[in-house]
């Protein structure tokens, strides 16, 4: 049989025990959600120096048919509901594209 002062230092260790697991488990998380920030701002900055390969589609909301298509360098701005892009050429030049669709932004 147990007695009361074993059974209250049961209670404290398991108190501390559950107490551990949730301070860990919130530090997992948080730790994760700033790895995973941190990789999404690098790909983005990355992408917007021209150093990612991209591919833009767009498509007609109405029909469901591929309005066009880009793929290589480029830098995509969503101003206004309308893209601004710029994009890399072969000879290093840049070009902008302004695209005056109305349009509904994809994650």
């Amino acid at each position: 049989m147990i007695t009361k002062e074993q059974a209250l230092k049961i209670m404290k260790k398991s108190k501390i025990a559950i107490i551990s697991s949730v301070v860990i488990t919130v530090s997992l998380v948080f730790t994760g959600c700033n790895q995973a920030e941190k990789v999404s701002y690098n790909l983005s900055q990355q992408a917007d120096s021209f150093n990612i390969f991209r591919q833009l589609t767009v498509t007609s909301l109405v029909t469901g048919d591929n309005l066009f298509q880009m793929r290589g360098k480029m830098s995509i701005q969503p101003k206004d509901n309308r893209l601004e892009i710029i994009v890399e050429n072969d000879m290093n030049q840049y070009i902008i594209l302004k695209c005056g669709f109305r349009m509904k932004l994809k994650a």
